[in-house]
C-alpha cells in the first residue's frame, strides 16, 4: 500500500483526537511520558482488552504491566 504525503500529520491527529476522547470520558488519563506508540495501542484496543493497560488505571508506561 502506497503511504500517504501527510501520513504522519493525519496519525497525529488521529492520536489527539483519541487522546481528548478518552479523556472527557474519563477512560483514561495519558501522562506527558506516554509514547504515541502506546497512545495508539490503547485508542485501536477493543474495549474488553483496555481493562488490563496501564493508562487505563491512571498509571503510565509499559513497563508496569511486564512487573505485574
Amino acid at each position: 500500500m502506497k503511504e500517504l504525503k501527510n501520513e504522519s500529520a493525519l496519525v497525529k491527529a488521529a492520536i489527539l483526537a483519541g487522546v481528548k476522547y478518552g479523556e472527557e470520558r474519563g477512560a483514561v488519563v495519558f501522562e506527558a511520558t506516554d509514547s504515541a506508540t502506546a497512545k495508539i495501542e490503547y485508542i485501536y484496543q477493543p474495549a474488553g482488552a483496555r481493562q488490563d493497560y496501564p493508562a487505563a488505571a491512571g498509571r503510565s508506561g509499559l513497563a508496569e504491566v511486564d512487573a505485574a
